[in-house]
């Protein structure tokens, strides 16, 4: 759209040449347009030289994607005369390189349509972009353009065509194309031919076939003999055959035929004999490979280390990263993944996590790999925070989460018992395009069958074929046991059944699982048939399918059938497991002992049996398979403790565990185990029922464990329980009572408690009057609060002790009573045979001062601290540090933290987090993050706090790339984000316009296990309005009503707002008139956007109107408000009302900013009042206001189009002395003047001074 010319037409008119400016010039379209909106961007100087080129330098170095290509394509065919077909060719195969076979064929397609010179070059290009896509047939249509356009096919052209036809496996069309080159002479073969040959052979149709045509190979004259990648081609088959001695023997052969195998040939025999677990020969030919100078590379590394990690020696494999280094080898991330993959396997998550931490280190990048390895090793220790924590931060390291992502972390989800969790994940999966394959549905299956939704899992099974997608024999499996378990065994059978007529062999674990549940049906013969059946198949079975069928032959009083069974068991190496060994000992003891099956139970013992039980259990069980004369009496039979060592549930630690157990008078309650309510309640009603009721100290402890869970209703709910079924309670519950109802806010339910102490004998002590201060502070009752310590003195209820007066003056100040509680301390200080006031006192007064902005009356009762003889801890100076941070009074507060640390007193975490909060509302929030490193100097760990600081500094900055580095920071340091970390990370993303990634965050915060907020909602209501998806925000306001998130007027001024710029005023208005209806008031910024949305429209009455609205609903508009109108007002003519609604802003204490200045400055030189313009500049600069370059231009352009030139000049000598620069309009209307006038050389000079640099750019 712009040339060259245009930016030396005016490099000419800057420069100082004498060039004059015709009138045609200036007329001239083009150079109005340029005046307007200039557009290019002149690099350098070789940039305008190509002006003079008769073609220009195109640079494929800078495709990076599809569309480059197109673009440059089209840059290409526009320019004439058009460029060589070599060029053509250099841009179609950067095309190929990045693999758009199809991109190339489409182009290809178009420089015919068009006439655009094609070469032999690009005819072959096209038959290898058909040959990849698999279409040869397409390649060889190619060969009549060849011969039309008089281009002979070259040796390439026809390798090319043979590699297409191997690689949908067309051999023998291969072998004919071949043959033909040589009978009809059409080219010579080359060595690449007979490799492609070879190579293709190999994998279409096996060694044998490849080993034919070397072995011609090497017989025929004058043809090419095969060489090194001939004989690697055919080693490689034979390998991956199986055939790895062949492979060997070829190897060792390549010598006598004067040929050095390289590196891919070792690497081919070396993968060959790891996969075969034949380590020792390729440790022997690795040794052969160094003798003979052929340098290991990393894919050499790589077989080694998975072969060693396979064998779970990865210590061994780990070694390998050493030698690589002394061969200088870097290893890559397939090693690293590798490695990692080893140790999770084995459940060394500290090892694979430090190999993590080293690839990180080396700069390579870890991949969906490494990620997916540390989740499956984490979701098998059950350690489902980690694989969620690791699920979480894949998309921050620009990785894709793939199909493999989601089946652990779905795994994890339904091994946890979190199954809505999975189901909205796979739900989302789809979602995103993620498709689930096979072993997917075997996760969700199994996971909605151990949840017991057993059917909703058969509804997905049934599903599977409508999805395209074939159940496996794993599939059947899963749900023949669940259908087994829930006690559907025809549904199971008929499950099973359908195997065979799918063509699917049930394996070992399919048998396994229906004869057992035939068993414990009491179906013993079809269990036997099924046996029999499973052995006919070939499918063998194991121990487990013995013991199972055995449990229930025994379960049935079939011990003769089970008899042939065991002898079974004892001739393949079988033993008996837990159950089948309990199961037999009963029998034994019943029935009486019997040598021959007791013999066969003492051969089927498994060694470690007794591992499994205490000692006490593995004695008694001795004793049974002694030598021993010991019978069993009927009442060791009949014991309790005996029958539930045979059927074990419950695990005693130790004999002391046992003992105390017996002989306490009260059972223990397990008071830690409390997790949540229901667990409380639990305990209660245990209590409850326990005989005689345990001692007031234990339900004592009871309470304050559900008030430490801030469970305050719960407690009284309990203790009024308590009450009513006359359960003790002493002094200490009734304090819990009162502290709860205190902390709800009803100090007078507290007071009321009183008379159940003095009805049960109690003397309230002065905890509880403490507590009855502190609830009475809370709601703001201080005088009465003052009148409960005034009578605990007077009457001598009880002694007021240091806490009492600490809750009083902590009340007082929280309260607003600041002076009050000055007054109370300066007693506390005077008088005698009182307590004086300690640390807790002074420093909730400093609190106070500084949270008033009394921040010198808190440094001057600070300083004399020490003169009382008191030392400021660690919360005096944090409330000193906040509030000098609050008024930016950043160096007095370091003062005070080098005095801190100087008196020995240890920062905390909220120290450190007041700092690093006030550095980043600065913006220094570099400086705030290098606290982190402090931190860790004097041992403070960093909080959610600290990093969510450092989170949401970094996104106001805009820099969202180190926003997510303090976030994955955060993750990786064990702490879990809160919604407020999310949150931020929206709103950056947002003010970037970032809305796919807002969505993505939004998206992913219930996933992690928290709750979107009113904030969390408003952002992403933001961030799709400002995309223009009125409807997509619509619909999520609905929604965010519908989950009972009650808006907010931030979420009704979101709202309002996209609905204005989305040009749906009327309705945001509609909304705005139901605001009252809906308990919601509008504030001041409410009605801002409104007014801009109807001045913007053209409705300014209307405008007006809720203008003056405003001070009937006692809101005061602010400068933005009144901006906005007077703006409107200028631009519709209404000159005087604007300027009377400037004047209303002195009176109502508004100062005018900048842009309110310029708005009304402009529409005065518009007007024409130049005079009133130029008085109110002044009074703007009297005012503290100053002009900005804004302001500058809109003057001067109001002085030249009243073509006062000579007044303009002082403006600009005020603008090049403060720095201010022409924008392209002002620009414009001087250099009309200069063509018109001629050169002047001061105001031509002033013009170039005051040119701003990037004019050009833009």
């Amino acid at each position: 759209m712009r040339s060259n010319h245009a930016a030396m037409f005016f490099g000419r008119i800057l420069s100082n040449s004498s060039f004059k400016f015709s009138t045609f010039a200036i007329a001239s379209p083009h150079y109005q347009s340029f005046l307007v909106k200039p557009r290019f961007n002149f690099d350098n100087l070789t940039h305008q030289i190509r002006y003079f080129s008769p073609y220009p330098r195109f640079d494929f170095g800078s495709i990076r994607e599809p569309n480059d290509a197109v673009a440059l394509f089209r840059e290409m065919v526009r320019t004439q005369p058009l460029p060589y077909a070599s060029v053509f060719s250099t841009l179609l195969s950067t095309v190929v390189k990045m693999k758009q076979y199809s991109l190339a064929l489409h182009l290809i397609d178009e420089m015919l349509q068009r006439d655009v010179p094609v070469n032999h070059y690009i005819l072959t290009i096209a038959i290898d972009c058909y040959c990849r896509q698999k279409r040869p047939d397409f390649g060889f249509a190619i060969l009549g353009i060849f011969f039309k356009r008089g281009y002979e096919p070259t040796v390439v052209t026809f390798t090319t065509l043979i590699k297409g036809l191997l690689l949908v496996g067309r051999v023998p069309e291969a072998a004919k194309v071949l043959k033909k080159l040589l009978v009809l002479q059409l080219c010579e073969p080359d060595e690449r031919t007979y490799n492609t040959m070879i190579n293709g052979v190999c994998k279409a149709v096996g060694s044998l076939h490849a080993l034919e045509l070397l072995c011609l190979l090497e017989k025929e004259k004058g043809i090419c003999k095969p060489d090194v990648y001939s004989y690697t081609a055919v080693i490689d088959r034979l390998c991956k055959e199986g055939k790895v001695n062949d492979a060997l023997q070829l190897f060792s052969s390549l010598g006598d035929k004067g040929i050095s195998p390289n590196v891919v040939t070792y690497n081919s025999i070396i993968e060959g004999l790891c996969k075969r677990r034949r380590m020792d020969e390729a440790e022997d030919i690795l040794k052969k490979m160094i003798a003979d100078k052929v340098c290991p590379n990393v894919v050499t590394c790589n077989i080694f280390v998975t072969a060693w990690c396979k064998d779970g020696k990865v210590q061994e494999a780990e070694h390998m990263l050493v030698s690589m280094k002394e061969i200088d080898v870097q290893p890559n991330i397939f090693i690293y993944a590798t490695l990692i993959n080893g140790y999770c396997m084995q459940g060394k998550m500290d090892e694979a996590r430090r190999i993590f931490r080293l690839a990180v280190n080396s700069g390579i990048k870890p991949n969906i790999n490494c990620y997916n390895s540390l989740m499956v090793g984490y979701c098998k220790k059950g350690q489902v925070d980690e694989v969620s924590r690791l699920f979480t931060i894949i998309p921050y390291q620009r990785l894709e989460r793939n199909v493999v992502s989601y089946n652990i972390m779905l795994e994890a989800l339904f091994c946890d018992g979190k199954c809505e969790d999975g189901l909205k994940l796979f739900k989302e999966m789809e979602a995103l395009q993620v498709s689930p394959d096979i072993r997917t549905y075997n996760v969700l299956i199994e996971g909605l069958c151990i949840n017991n939704q057993v059917r909703q899992a058969k509804d997905h099974f049934d599903d599977l074929s409508s999805k395209g997608m074939q159940p496996n024999v794993i599939t059947y499996t899963i749900l023949i046991g669940a259908l087994c378990e829930a006690g559907q065994i025809e549904e199971a059978k008929d499950l099973f059944d359908e195997l065979s007529s799918k063509g699917m062999q049930p394996d070992v674990i399919t048998y396994t699982i229906l004869i057992g549940a035939l068993c414990e049906a009491g179906q013993i013969e079809e269990s036997k048939d099924l046996m029999m059946q499973m052995v006919n198949n070939g499918c063998l079975p194991d121990s487990v399918t013995y013991n199972v069928f055995v449990q229930g032959l025994l379960k049935r009083n079939k011990m003769h059938d089970a008899m042939p069974l065991l002898e079974e068991m004892d001739s393949k190496g079988f033993t008996l497991d837990e159950t089948t060994f309990s199961m037999l000992i009963e029998h034994v003891v019943r029935e009486g002992r019997d040598s021959v099956l007791f013999d066969k139970i003492k051969k089927l013992v498994p060694n470690d049996l007794f591992s499994m039980r205490s000692n006490h259990a593995a004695m008694f069980l001795a004793r049974i398979l002694s030598n021993s004369s010991s019978k069993f009496s009927t009442f060791a039979i009949a014991s309790p403790h005996y029958q539930s060592f045979l059927l074990p549930i419950f695990h005693f630690d130790n004999a002391s565990c046992q003992m105390k157990r017996r002989f306490s008078a009260y059972p223990r309650f397990d008071f830690g185990s409390i997790r949540e309510p229901d667990d409380a309640v639990a305990l209660f009603r245990e209590m409850m029922r326990t005989r005689p009721l345990p001692f007031d100290i234990l339900f004592n402890k009871l309470l304050g464990a559900v008030v430490k869970m801030k469970q305050y209703s719960l407690a009284l709910h309990l203790f009024d329980e308590m009450l009513q079924r006359d359960v003790p309670v002493d002094h200490y519950t009734l304090n819990i009572a009162i502290d709860c109802y205190c902390r709800h806010k009803r100090p007078d339910f507290g007071f009321a408690i009183l008379g159940i102490f003095f009805k049960r004998g109690y003397d309230p002590n002065v905890v509880t009057f403490n507590t009855l201060v502190k609830g009475l502070l809370l709601v703001g009752r201080v005088p009465e609060a003052a009148k409960v310590l005034w009578k605990m003195s007077v009457y001598r209820l009880c002694e007021p002790d240091e806490r009492t007066y600490n809750t009083m003056i902590n009340g007082l100040c929280k309260a607003g009573g600041t002076l009050e509680a000055i007054d109370l301390l300066c007693t506390l200080e005077k008088e005698k045979g009182i307590c004086k006031p300690n640390v807790y006192a002074y420093t909730a007064v400093i609190d106070g001062l500084c949270k008033d902005g009394k921040v010198d009356d808190a440094l001057q009762l600070f300083s004399t601290l020490g003169d009382k003889g008191i030392s400021p801890n660690v919360v005096t100076y944090n409330s000193i540090f906040e509030g000098l941070c609050n008024r930016r009074r950043m160096d007095e507060a370091q003062d005070i933290l080098k005095k801190m640390i100087a008196n020995k007193v240890s920062p905390s975490v909220v120290t450190c987090n007041i700092f690093v909060d006030a550095w980043c509302r600065d913006g220094k929030v570099e400086e705030a993050e290098h606290m982190l490193v402090s931190m860790r100097e004097i041992d403070v760990q960093p909080d959610i706090i600290t990093y969510t600081s450092l989170i949401n500094g970094y996104c106001m900055q805009g820099k969202m790339d180190e926003a997510i580095n303090i976030f994955l920071l955060t993750v990786n340091s064990g702490i879990k984000p809160n919604i407020i970390s999310y949150n931020c990370l929206m709103n950056g993303y947002c003010k970037k316009g970032q809305v796919d990634e807002v969505s993505h965050l939004f998206s992913i915060i219930p996933y992690q296990r928290l709750e979107r907020d009113v904030v969390s909602y408003s952002i992403m209501l933001e961030a799709l309005f400002r995309d223009g998806r009125c409807e997509d925000g619509l619909k999520l306001f609905k929604e965010m009503e519908a989950r009972q998130v009650s808006p907010d007027i931030r979420t009704y001024n979101v709202l309002i707002e996209g609905l204005c710029i989305n040009n749906k005023v009327r309705q945001a208005k509609d909304l705005f008139d139901e605001l009252s209806s809906k308990g919601m008031q509008p504030n001041v910024m409410t009605y801002t956007i409104l007014i801009g949305a109807l001045c913007e429209a053209g409705q300014i009455e209307e405008a007006k109107d809720l203008f003056d609205e405003l001070s009937s609903k006692g809101i005061e508009p602010n400068v933005i408000t009144y901006t906005i109108l007077i703006g409107a007002l200028c631009e519709t003519g209404q000159i005087e009302e604007a300027k009377d609604l400037f004047d209303e802003l002195s009176s109502k204490g508004i100062e005018p900013n900048v842009i309110t200045y310029t708005i009304l400055i402009g529409a005065l030189c518009t007007e024409g009042q130049i005079g009133e313009a130029k008085d109110l500049m002044t009074q703007m600069v009297n005012n503290g206001c100053f002009p900005d370059s804004v302001t500058y231009n809109v003057f001067v352009q109001g002085l030249l189009k009243r073509n006062k030139m000579l007044d303009a000049m002082p403006v600009l000598e005020e603008m090049d002395s403060k720095g201010f620069t022409l924008d392209v309009t002002t620009f414009s209307m001087f250099i009309e003047p200069v063509v018109k006038e001629g050169r002047d050389s001061v105001l031509f000079d002033k013009i170039k001074k005051l040119v701003p640099k990037d004019l050009f750019s833009r």
